[in-house]
């Protein structure tokens, strides 16, 4: 179906209708593939010192929320999005560890599917052990979830086998629902 003709299924917003107003929400989920794209390493000289420097953002954002949700892409070998990705070039393929430096072109490391998926596992396990029992933190790695408090049942969202992290995120707010 075309989004047009979803959109025509639509009824016209009513301007009389009462809009119910939110007040505190207690519950962020993002797209940690796109945090990825947007906040490139700049002053960070390895992979330790770039997932301190983003993550001191979430820092900030849990002090006034409930739990976090962390939710990237997964890279399946199978996919059709494969050819895509594939048509579009590769890029250098690198070691991710804590001291490894940064690349200078961070466009070229994110050219290669094996990096981004090192990338996002690294900076999943680094936010699960940041917070670990003290804020309630969920992130993807794979098709899996993990969270930062030990006991915490997963079976609503884990194994997971969507690919793009915003369907994935519809799952995590039907989960917080």
């Amino acid at each position: 179906m075309k989004r047009k003709q979803l959109i025509r299924g639509l009824p016209p917003p009513n301007p009389d209708e009462e809009v119910e107003e939110v007040k505190d929400i207690t519950v962020s989920i993002l797209d940690g593939t796109v945090i990825v794209q947007m906040l490139k390493p700049m002053q960070s000289k390895n992979f330790k010192e770039y997932a301190e420097n983003i993550f001191t953002n979430y820092e900030k954002m849990l002090a006034r929320k409930r739990s976090l949700h962390l939710v990237f892409d997964v890279y399946q070998t199978n996919s059709l999005k494969t050819s895509t990705r594939q048509a579009r070039g590769s890029g250098i393929r690198l070691r991710l560890q804590d001291d490894a430096p940064m690349p200078r072109k961070w466009s070229m490391l994110l050219r290669c599917d094996t990096n981004k998926r090192e990338l996002f596992g690294y900076l999943a396990e680094f936010t699960i052990k940041k917070f670990r029992n003290a804020r309630e933190v969920f992130v993807t790695i794979g098709n899996t979830v993990k969270c930062s408090m030990d006991g915490y049942d997963l079976s609503e969202l884990s194994p997971c086998t969507h690919e793009e992290a915003d369907t994935r995120m519809i799952l995590h707010s039907l989960h917080e629902a």
